[in-house]
């Protein structure tokens, strides 16, 4: 069966915002952004060594979600690059959409009760 796939991640979640996580398969290094991503194409993928905005443009494949809960994102929070607390404004629940991208296994997570 051909792979489809849309242009944002508005289109695949159904929400304006939420959180991308990437993990490296090699490493296991784990980057995450946080963000609006309304109008934006791609992944909206960002270095932890400072680079640029990477990856907008691109294709995302299409894939199935299904919930998470909070001990499942906590889970998946923990570890990330990014400046996480526990409990820091974070979702009850959220939407979990997961793919592969080239060498990367990305997580997408949107937040039921953010917009």
């Amino acid at each position: 069966m051909e792979q489809e796939f849309c242009d944002d991640l508005q289109e695949l979640t159904g929400q304006e915002s939420g959180i991308v996580l990437y993990k490296e398969r090699d490493s296991g290094r784990v980057e995450a952004i946080v963000c609006n991503w309304s109008g934006v194409d791609g992944l909206p993928r960002v270095s932890p060594l400072g680079d640029s905005i990477i990856g907008l443009g691109e294709s995302i494949p299409k894939v199935e979600g299904h919930e998470a809960d909070w001990e499942e994102i906590d889970a998946l929070m923990r570890g990330a690059w990014i400046g996480y607390s526990h409990g820091e404004q974070m979702p009850n629940n959220a939407l979990r959409f997961d793919f592969n991208v080239g060498a990367l296994q990305v997580t997408v997570l949107a937040p039921d009760d953010w917009a």
